[in-house]
């Protein structure tokens, strides 16, 4: 009974939160938008930049980087091998 009680209620604030966001037409300012987009550029223009301060860099991963002692962390975890598709080897593709 009470995990019926608690889905109905989860279902109800679902709803509330609905019909307050669809009841007031919120119009964005043009600055408040062109900010947003700023940000996303910016925040993007970033990555290549951190990857590379961490060790992840075109020619491999950087001795004695953070980069290194990740790829490490991981090989021991995985018995002496970076498995693909792993975060190591994620961010060494697109930090190369």
């Amino acid at each position: 009974m009470e995990a019926s009680a608690l889905t109905s209620s989860a279902v109800t604030s679902v709803a509330k939160v609905v019909r307050v966001a669809s009841g007031s037409a919120v119009v964005l300012p043009l600055a408040r938008i062109a900010t947003v987009v700023i940000g996303g550029v910016v925040a993007m223009a970033a990555v290549p930049m951190v990857l590379s301060a961490m060790g992840f860099t075109a020619a491999g991963i950087a001795s004695s980087s953070i980069a290194a002692k990740m790829m490490s962390a991981a090989a021991i975890a995985n018995g002496g091998g970076v498995a693909s598709g792993s975060l190591v080897a994620t961010l060494q593709s697109l930090g190369a």
